[in-house]
């Protein structure tokens, strides 16, 4: 039980600070960062996890 409980609350912590990136990200369009959060709402584990991975750069 505990373990699910752990495993809940990284996940909400994991979305809060996806969203709160999103947020801050300056190189991102307004259209962009409506559907990054999307994403992240939508698949919240996947859409967070590509977003830390793929999402969080600026593209040069």
């Amino acid at each position: 039980m505990l373990f699910i409980v752990l495993l809940f609350a990284a996940i909400l912590v994991m979305i809060y600070v996806a969203i709160s990136q999103i947020a801050r990200a300056s190189h991102l369009s307004d259209s962009a960062r409506a559907l990054w959060v999307l994403i992240v709402l939508i698949a919240p584990v996947i859409g967070a996890i590509a977003w830390f991975s793929i999402g969080s750069q600026p593209r040069s």
